[in-house]
């Protein structure tokens, strides 16, 4: 068989044609001399088909990430059956602090009326760095909500600290959401607020929070402005309240001593302090109780004996020694925390074992 074109023996023809006139004819690779591309120099962003994408380690592999992904979404082929292409970076070169040269080289492939072609070519992408609009509202002090953290009584130096770490690694967790940032963080003497990007996940750190630590959340808004569609703008207040109780501190209710093991949602799971039994009080249950101390607050001691009904403990701060009623596993020699009352009484502190998840009961 002779092709159409060229008249050159084939032993097989596409429409006619030989694979070379076959390939010249039919097959088209488009893609611009000069392709553009955008990076977040902040957060590292490439900016995609109208997106964001965020998750690369360095402002090069960004740049490569976004060259790479301008050429495929430029890249037009016909002709070919089952066509793939393969990006290969060659060359990075940063033109001014704003501006990066990308090069590559494109090969593309695929069957070629009966045969397999390959078509090759070499492309520079202009990546300009610049903000997304996320990072550009972070450093203009943008925020749509203020996330406000308070405690019974205040918040120590420590609470402080933890609450602020669990915040910041919640939005950490968000990333690669929109306006995932916190603006700005201010220490009060009531407690700390923080100012979101975002409203929505101003909310998701408050729930976040309660969940971990119990407490309740309060909503309120504020007018901030109007847009220039002539849409309402609203500022956001979570008002995050902390439950009076959490792990570790000892309450009195209705004349048993109980240690607060852990804190959810509406719920304490707790440890009567006599018959070392566990239970769950809900929250507002646990509200009537008296505070008689914290876990922090408590002083070593050593079993000294163990008998029925109770251990005998030397606390070993002034090395007295006194006899606990408390159906509690423990032998001579074993180290165990104390807590003094106002009142002069000890309190026998949940055990490592006793913290531990366990059988819940109601009280």
């Amino acid at each position: 068989m002779r092709c159409a074109v060229c008249g050159s023996e084939a032993g097989k023809l596409a429409e006619g044609l030989c694979s070379e006139c076959y390939r010249q004819r039919k097959v088209r690779v488009e893609l611009p001399s000069m392709i553009a591309a955008e990076v977040c120099r902040q957060c590292l962003g490439v900016l995609r088909r109208g997106r964001w994408h965020r998750g690369a380690a360095s402002l090069e592999e960004a740049v490569e990430e976004a060259g790479a992904g301008a050429i495929e979404d430029s890249l037009r082929v016909s002709g070919l059956s089952e066509a793939s292409a393969t990006i290969r970076t060659l060359k990075l070169s940063m033109r001014s602090p704003r501006e990066y040269a990308a090069e590559y080289s494109v090969r593309v492939s695929g069957l070629c009326g009966c045969e397999q072609a390959e078509v090759e070519a070499v492309r520079q992408v202009r990546v300009r760095l610049t903000l997304c609009g996320s990072c550009h509202r972070r450093a203009s002090k943008y925020y749509e909500a203020v996330l406000q953290v308070r405690a019974h009584g205040g918040l120590s130096e420590e609470l402080r600290e933890e609450l602020a770490e669990a915040v910041h690694e919640e939005v950490q967790r968000r990333k690669e959401q929109e306006l995932a940032f916190i603006t700005m963080q201010k220490e009060l003497k009531e407690g700390t607020d923080f100012y979101f990007g975002s409203a929505k996940i101003a909310k998701q750190v408050a729930v976040a929070l309660q969940r971990r630590y119990g407490g309740s959340i309060k909503v309120s808004t504020t007018l901030a402005g109007v847009s220039r569609s002539g849409k309402t703008l609203k500022r956001y207040t979570f008002a995050y309240r902390m439950p009076r109780f959490r792990a570790g501190d000892v309450l009195m209710l209705g004349g048993t001593a109980y240690q607060v093991l852990g804190v959810s949602a509406g719920r304490l799971r707790v440890l009567n302090l006599k018959s070392r039994q566990k239970h769950t009080l809900p929250e507002s249950l646990a509200e009537s109780g008296e505070l008689i101390g914290r876990a922090e607050e408590a002083i070593p001691g050593v079993v000294t004996d163990t008998g029925s009904g109770g251990v005998e403990v030397m606390e070993m701060q002034g090395y007295s020694t006194v006899f606990l009623v408390a159906d509690v596993k423990l032998r001579a020699g074993d180290e165990v925390k104390l807590l003094i009352d106002s009142d002069g009484r000890y309190h026998l502190l949940a055990t490592p074992e006793e913290a531990e998840d366990g059988r819940r009961g109601e009280v």
